[in-house]
């Protein structure tokens, strides 16, 4: 593991947000029974009109041995649509996000209190059992990931439901972004959002000669790679590059906010 990951700083809480066109009002009896049939070593804690699960095989506890990572869920207070247009920006995958988000008003919350001591897998399995079933009761409009700036169509949580893959971070997890800079037609930069959640670098490619499709692909796969293996890729590493050559990877300061630790890939392009 790269000594530069003493420096990654873990953050707390992990949000999702459910987005809706009108105010849904959430049952908790319901609600629970739902995620038990997803997973049965899911509970509820606290008594409080917001509502607090944990589950029993993926939970950090504290010294006096009482859960301390819920996963919360309630009704969010009003929606900050600016951070919905900047998500909306580095959006690629969904073109009709673009007409459905402007007529949502309302949001469900989903967050993951103080997870960060989890393994990434099951912080990311945590979240998304609870996603999975607030979906199947109140079907959200659209899915809005802050942490990695993307806005989502919900037909994903059908996918890891099908397919298990509570883990995955195909639901929105991460996202590669695109931003054009410098003088130099062509020139850009394309990054990873999301990784720091899990105590991961993101990664970066600035580039001016590739296909962007390509080094976004490349970019999402070793994306999954550090997610699988930990941050065990290494200063003057090479890893293979979307052209068929080696890159070099370089730890350093993100050229594009938010400011974070990142795995630079050199092409040379």
């Amino acid at each position: 593991m790269s000594e530069d990951t003493d420096s990654m700083i873990p953050i707390s809480n992990y949000v999702i947000r459910l987005l809706y066109d009108k105010k849904p009002v959430l049952d908790n009896r319901t609600l629970l029974e739902q995620l038990q049939t997803i997973d049965r070593l899911i509970e509820p804690i606290g008594e409080s009109e917001v509502l607090m699960f944990i589950n029993r095989n993926h939970c950090m506890m504290d010294v006096a041995n009482n859960p301390s990572s819920p996963v919360l869920v309630c009704v969010a207070e009003g929606i900050d649509q600016q951070e919905l247009k900047d998500a909306l920006s580095q959006t690629w995958d969904w073109p009709a996000a673009e007409s459905i988000v402007p007529d949502c008003s309302h949001a469900v919350l989903i967050a993951d209190m103080n997870g960060h001591g989890l393994k990434s897998k099951d912080r990311l399995e945590n979240i998304q059992k609870v996603l999975a079933a607030v979906h199947l009761l109140y079907p959200a409009k659209a899915l809005h990931w802050p942490s990695s700036q993307r806005i989502v169509n919900p037909i994903v949580i059908s996918e890891i439901l099908r397919d298990g893959q509570f883990d995955s971070l195909d639901a929105g997890a991460v996202n590669v972004r695109l931003f054009n800079v410098g003088n130099e037609p062509g020139e850009m930069v394309m990054d990873t959002l999301g990784l720091a959640f899990f105590s991961l670098p993101d990664l970066q490619c600035h580039f001016s000669k590739l296909e962007p499709a390509d080094v976004a692909s490349c970019l999402y796969n070793w994306a999954n790679y550090l997610f699988d293996n930990g941050a065990i890729i290494e200063s003057g590493n090479t890893i293979d590059g979307c052209d068929g050559k080696p890159w070099q990877c370089n730890w350093e300061w993100s050229l594009v906010e938010p400011r974070r630790q990142v795995i630079d890939l050199h092409s040379g392009k």
